[in-house]
Formats: structure tokens, C-alpha cells, sequence
């Protein structure tokens, strides 16, 4: 899941045309906090949708990496 926080803090960078930056490794227990913040951002930088999509499937991946019972 903090890979997934990552590229999504990628692509706001990239949107927002700014320099990536490493998102903090904070406890596993923070990650559903940052993915909200991550997403937010994401949105608020307005991404076409080339990136929604790349990034949309990249949501998927990790869900059912995650939950793989809800991927039958």
C-alpha cells in the first residue's frame, strides 16, 4: 500500500509539474490516512485522464493484492 501512496504522490507532482518527493514512511497503521491525502491531492491537481486510468488500475492491483477473496 505505501507503494501505491508513492506513485499516487508521483503523479501529483508530475500534474502539478513540481519534483517528486519521497512520502514519509510513517506506521502501517497511517497508510489508509495518507492514500485520503494522496488522493485528495491528486484530484485537487486536476490529472487527465491517461493518469486517472493508470493510476485507477494501479487502485485495483492493490485492492486485490490486498483483499485477494474480493477479486472472484
Amino acid at each position: 500500500m505505501y507503494a501505491l501512496v508513492q506513485r499516487l504522490a508521483d503523479a501529483a507532482a508530475e500534474v502539478e509539474g513540481r519534483t517528486p518527493l519521497p512520502v514519509p514512511r510513517l506506521a502501517d497503521t497511517v497508510l489508509p490516512d495518507q492514500l485520503r491525502v494522496m488522493v485528495a491531492d491528486l484530484v485537487a491537481a486536476s490529472p487527465g485522464p491517461d493518469v486517472v486510468d493508470r493510476l485507477a488500475a494501479d487502485l485495483h492491483t492493490t485492492r486485490t493484492t490486498l483483499t485477494p477473496s474480493l477479486s472472484r
